[in-house]
């Protein structure tokens, strides 16, 4: 089927990076995301904006953009920013790092934002990767695909409205129609785990609860 869609991604030199100070941060830390973590992502600091950088990978692995995520407490200023702006459904945060994970799994977990991945490495997990937002492409869905999976189990902050999480599995499902593969959502109804209003991903509830919610609260698309 021909992808109608169109993602110019402009690639930037490794050296770019340089520009950011590379230390650990402390607010990551402190939301599970290891330094070893925080080191594999190249997560780093830009002083002029006051935000944690992490760079977006094209799906083959080239420099394409940074996000940045604020590292203060104000309500009015955004928690997430592009520091180098790029288009984000031209490609899938954790793609390329975790390609291999990817290829060896059954299952793949898709989050909405960076931290989903940067969590999950932490806690073992790299068979998963991020949109950046709630809404997965036809690219995206294309990419996802190429990695032979037999269930997709899309992972949604509490919170986002029931619809929007089914429009998107349908989706999936409508590409893959003529594949064999599962396609499910995280749904905590009575917000056992996630809890109500906390806006919560399920990979920001630590590792036990996150396996509870994808073996135990996985509504499936049929």
């Amino acid at each position: 089927r021909k992808n109608t869609e169109n993602y110019e991604l402009q690639t930037f030199n490794e050296d770019i990076l340089n520009e950011y100070n590379n230390g650990y941060n402390l607010r990551f830390l402190v939301d599970g995301i290891s330094l070893k973590t925080q080191k594999k992502f190249s997560v780093g600091y830009c002083d002029f904006t006051n935000r944690i950088t992490v760079p977006w990978r094209s799906l083959e692995g080239d420099l394409v953009g940074i996000m940045g995520r604020y590292n203060g407490n104000s309500e009015y200023i955004p928690k997430w920013f592009p520091v180098i702006p790029f288009a984000k459904k031209g490609t899938l945060f954790g793609y390329s790092d975790n390609y291999i994970e990817l290829m060896n799994n059954d299952v793949i977990y898709i989050g909405e934002s960076e931290k989903f991945v940067l969590q999950l490495d932490t806690m073992g997990y790299n068979n998963c990767v991020s949109l950046g937002c709630n809404s997965i492409s036809e690219y995206q869905i294309k990419a996802v695909l190429k990695t032979f999976p037999k269930k997709i189990i899309m992972c949604y902050d509490e919170g986002l409205d029931l619809n929007i999480i089914i429009e998107q599995c349908l989706k999936i499902k409508k590409i893959a129609r003529l594949l064999n593969i599962k396609v499910g959502y995280v749904y905590d109804y009575d917000n056992v785990i996630l809890e109500k209003g906390s806006k919560n991903s399920p990979s920001d509830v630590g590792k036990e609860n996150f396996e509870r919610l994808v073996s135990e609260y996985v509504k499936w698309i049929e």
